[in-house]
């Protein structure tokens, strides 16, 4: 073979060569460019058709495990918004584990059946009393909290009483919701807590302490229940804007009997408009007759002050 002939050959060799990387490294990069499209696809065929049970262990023997569906490839922070409430608890996390070790981050996808293991922390710092516990006041990175819900239990035992000075001076509290396991409030309970507006009571509720609700000055009506045995001095003095009390007990009902603070600490000072469960309504509370315009009702009695 002449020289000349060898360098025609080793020339189209070396062409070929040449196309043959160039057409590989286009079926790469076509690939590179294909494949991920065709991934997503699928998985948005896959959200779009499967559907994936989660099952939601709380760790608190309050709030049995349950169990829901999502879309496949659903964020855990969406899964979060699909949670239960759990009242007074705050959610640490979310786990793939029991040990609630490996945590979930939010940005994760849910892409088939799976228990979520849930961390949750009680907002309320907790003392024991008598069988059960009494909350002492809210931990200080929660102290932010505006709607506060007190749970019935903790750890298996009854959350039975708000001590003395729980929620004292917190001006970020608006609304406060108790179960009916709350049997005690303590004294300066919730003095000064500027931003009150709303509080539901225990329907097991006994006693209210002195100056327990003492310059809330935005709390704007209260429901005061059957089982209330006593209201003590000043508990509700200088909450200016209560203008609406419903009474169920026969107890608060006699003791609201004049202008004193003894007198049912104080709760009708500012009452524009008092309703008395007509159980309890017996007609000895002079105080209610001389100062306001009975309405009869059929469950309740309605006071209107008398302005003239």
């Amino acid at each position: 073979m002449t020289q000349q002939k060898k360098k025609r050959e080793m020339y189209k060799l070396t062409k070929m060569q040449t196309r043959f990387v160039i057409i590989f490294a286009s079926i790469i990069a076509l690939a590179v460019v294909i494949i991920p499209i065709v991934l997503s696809l699928v998985e948005k065929r896959k959200e779009n058709t499967i559907s994936c049970k989660v099952t939601i262990s709380t760790g608190l023997p309050e709030i049995q495990d349950y169990s829901f569906k999502v879309r496949y490839g659903t964020k855990i922070e969406e899964i979060k918004t699909k949670l239960q409430e759990a009242a007074g608890y705050y959610l640490i996390g979310v786990y793939s584990d029991s040990e609630r070790l490996d945590s979930l981050d939010n940005k994760d996808k849910l892409k088939q059946d799976k228990t979520l293991y849930l961390k949750y922390d009680l907002i309320f710092a907790l003392d024991n009393f008598d069988d059960g516990y009494a909350i002492k006041g809210i931990k200080s990175q929660y102290l932010s909290n505006e709607n506060i819900v007190i749970p019935a239990t903790h750890s298996g035992k009854k959350i039975i009483a708000i001590a003395n000075s729980a929620f004292f001076g917190n001006s970020k509290i608006k609304t406060v919701r108790m179960s009916d396991n709350i049997i005690s409030i303590g004294d300066n309970a919730f003095l000064n807590c500027s931003k009150l507006e709303n509080i539901i009571l225990s329907n097991n509720l006994e006693s209210i302490g002195t100056s327990a609700f003492s310059l809330c000055r935005s709390l704007n009506n209260i429901i005061i229940p059957e089982s209330v045995k006593e209201i003590k001095t000043s508990a509700f003095i200088e909450c200016i804007n209560l203008k609406l009390i419903t009474i169920k007990s026969l107890d608060v009902y006699r003791a609201m009997n004049g202008d004193s603070e003894l007198d049912a600490g104080y709760i009708h000072k500012f009452a524009e408009e008092i309703k008395v469960l007509k159980l309890a309504d017996d007609g000895t509370n002079t105080y209610i007759n001389n100062n306001y315009i009975k309405t009869e009702g059929e469950e309740y009695n309605t006071y209107t002050k008398n302005l003239a």
